[in-house]
């Protein structure tokens, strides 16, 4: 029984890696989704290989994950009023974990540094943690980092929403071939789900401090900039069936990803985050 173990968890780190390599090699011939017209609002979708779109199959020129399908309820929305780019950032080496994702993590500065694809960003999906995990396939052991994973993930979305960014995280999905890894993944989202309530709860009492205080102090302007961070838990009902996963049972498939893309959307209303970023910019015109 071990060798047959050994052998479909070695075949499934191979066609991982392959996989990841077609993404990458696809992402170069297309970087970003285009909108019609060149002034467009942007949307980034950063993390690891839950971001990079592993588990999905996708063709020669198309981007994987929920970049095809997000860019598709932009456009056909009728509440969407604006060009959006639609930007797949996701990262994935099996070195990597949420740490790369610090603001001093090669990952952070690679993608949010000055001239960089997510520097002028307004809307930002993060979707890490994956690689926190360790060996994905079986009861092996995990990461140390696991440890360290919604910790890290806070870090990431508190450093963007101080940048004045639309954060939106999404939890860990649960393994299907795992138990124990289930458990984990458990904890951890729970931690997430502390950790965000938690940054929401500050930014919000400093700012009704800001709107009692006779005096305003200059930095006002940088504390209303700052909009509170929105967790999207990625089981439901329908996304943990075992059609919506890849050949790994962590992944989702190109079904998958496609339901979580609209579900997020409509059902949990995030549309929200882009009809409010272009509503800001009709009142700063108007202003």
């Amino acid at each position: 029984m071990v060798i047959p173990n050994l052998v479909t968890r070695f075949l499934c780190n191979i066609f991982l890696i392959l996989q990841c390599l077609w993404i990458k090699l696809n992402r170069r011939f297309q970087t970003c989704i285009e909108g019609k017209e060149t002034k467009r609002n942007k949307c980034i979708i950063v993390g690891d290989s839950l971001a990079l779109g592993i588990g999905d199959f996708n063709i020669i020129g198309s981007v994987a994950g929920i970049s095809l399908p997000l860019m598709s309820l932009l456009s056909s929305d009728p509440s969407i009023r604006t060009k959006w780019q639609v930007v797949n950032c996701g990262e994935y080496h099996r070195s990597h974990t949420t740490n790369d994702w610090l603001p001093v993590g090669v990952n952070y500065r690679a993608t949010f540094g000055a001239g960089m694809v997510g520097c002028d960003t307004k809307v930002v999906f993060i979707l890490a943690g994956l690689s926190d995990l360790g060996d994905l396939q079986g009861d092996g052991a995990m990461s140390s980092y696991r440890h360290k994973s919604a910790f890290n993930i806070a870090t990431l979305a508190t450093s963007l929403q101080e940048r004045g960014k639309r954060v939106c995280v999404f939890d860990i999905p649960l393994p299907c071939l795992s138990l124990s890894k289930t458990e984990q993944v458990k904890m951890i989202n729970e931690q997430l789900e502390h950790l965000i309530a938690v940054s929401n709860r500050q930014l919000r009492g400093r700012k009704e401090s800001l709107s009692t205080s006779p005096e305003k102090p200059k930095t006002e302007s940088t504390f209303t900039m700052k909009h509170p961070i929105r967790l999207v838990s990625t089981y439901t009902n329908t996304l943990s069936q075992p059609e919506m996963k890849a050949f790994d049972g962590l992944h989702f498939n190109t079904k998958g990803y496609r339901t979580l893309c609209y579900e997020m959307f409509c059902k949990k209303d995030l549309k929200n985050l882009f009809i409010e970023v272009e509503w800001e910019e009709l009142k700063s015109k108007m202003n």
